[in-house]
């Protein structure tokens, strides 16, 4: 046994499991389920096709749980999604013609506006609810000012860029790679000390010297930072823009994040189990797809799975600890096996 699957099964049997946990499991029940009901379900082209499909979602996925982790919610990520998609599509030749520039343009669009969530729910106190779902009408307004209807388009150097190849793996799971490269570093450095600690009681980070509005301000930003790499990435796989609102992604967004472990009420998780759970929500949809079921019932079925991901903990558990249950056999003592005989 290895010093890691050790550690992970120490905790299981002390009763705190890692959140990724559950994810992983349903994972490997889906991918059983999936290999079972597709053709050629692990084939280059399948794995192409799952990792762009995966993508965008995984990376939004990740800048959710950035916020989440630290105790509030954001509603806006389809809604930066939406702008900086028309942004990239109809503003490139504005910025001298270069995607490149453009690209640096955009993701740092996305952190100016998580900044400005940051603001409004760090140092002017509105709830992240309210704030975000501002943020959501204006930039749902400020896409359609843009582009008020699908079109345009991106060159295919762009495309290939981020949804092509690179090398042996798809371009889009290298680029999924790479947020969580940057979440794992970012995580170790005293914003990701300061984030969890915000997360789990702000009065008592404050007391300890945590500065919680700053906090909340890089928190917002990083995961706009996010949103700002999986617009890019959103654009190059659909090579066009399209300012209308992708409301069955905020669900999955949603979704994912519980699915991958993190918690709700902040303090607890990580942005590796949604992406986890995102990619759970694609081989669902693909399974469903596979079997028959008709596309209007997807939303339905990634709605129920949300429910039911969220009920045990509104019960006083959740998916690690349903997990703990079945996997770790019941200890008994010698006073307590005499007992029952």
């Amino acid at each position: 046994m290895t010093p890691l699957v050790k550690r992970v099964a120490d905790r299981v049997r002390g009763g705190n499991p890692p959140p990724i946990l559950g994810s992983l499991v349903v994972l490997a029940i889906l991918l059983l389920v999936y290999g079972s009901v597709k053709e050629e379900a692990f084939s280059n082209f399948t794995l192409q096709e799952v990792a762009t499909a995966t993508a965008t979602l995984a990376i939004l996925a990740v800048g959710q749980t950035v916020v989440v982790i630290s105790g509030g919610f954001d509603f806006s990520p389809v809604a930066v999604l939406a702008f900086l998609n028309v942004f990239l599509v109809t503003q490139a030749d504005h910025l001298g013609g270069s995607y490149v520039l453009t690209a640096i343009v955009v993701v740092a669009i996305g952190a100016g506006i998580g900044a400005i969530n940051g603001i409004l729910v760090g140092f002017l106190r509105i709830q992240s609810i309210i704030a975000t779902i501002a943020m959501f009408f204006v930039l749902s307004g400020g896409a359609l000012a843009l582009l008020d209807q699908p079109g345009g388009s991106v060159p295919t150097d762009f495309s290939l860029a981020l949804s092509g190849e690179w090398g042996p793996i798809p371009a889009s799971a290298g680029v999924v790679a790479i947020v969580g490269l940057l979440w794992l570093l970012v995580k170790n450095l005293r914003f990701g000390r300061h984030l969890y600690a915000v997360g789990s009681n702000a009065a008592a980070a404050f007391a300890r010297g945590v500065p919680v509005r700053g906090t909340l301000v890089a928190t917002y930003a990083f995961a706009g930072l996010f949103y700002g790499i999986a617009a890019l990435n959103y654009t190059a796989a659909t090579a066009s823009g399209d300012p209308r609102i992708n409301f069955v992604l905020l669900v999955q967004l949603f979704a994912a994040v519980v699915i991958g472990g993190t918690a709700f009420g902040g303090g607890r998780g990580g942005a590796i189990g949604s992406i986890v759970g995102a990619l759970c929500l694609i081989l669902l949809e693909s399974v469903l797809f596979s079997v028959g079921v008709a596309s209007y019932y997807t939303p339905i079925v990634f709605g129920a799975v949300l429910l039911a991901v969220v009920l045990p903990s509104a019960i006083g558990s959740d998916v690690n600890e349903f997990v703990r249950r079945i996997l770790v056999r019941p200890r008994h003592t010698a006073a307590s096996a005499g007992g029952e005989g």
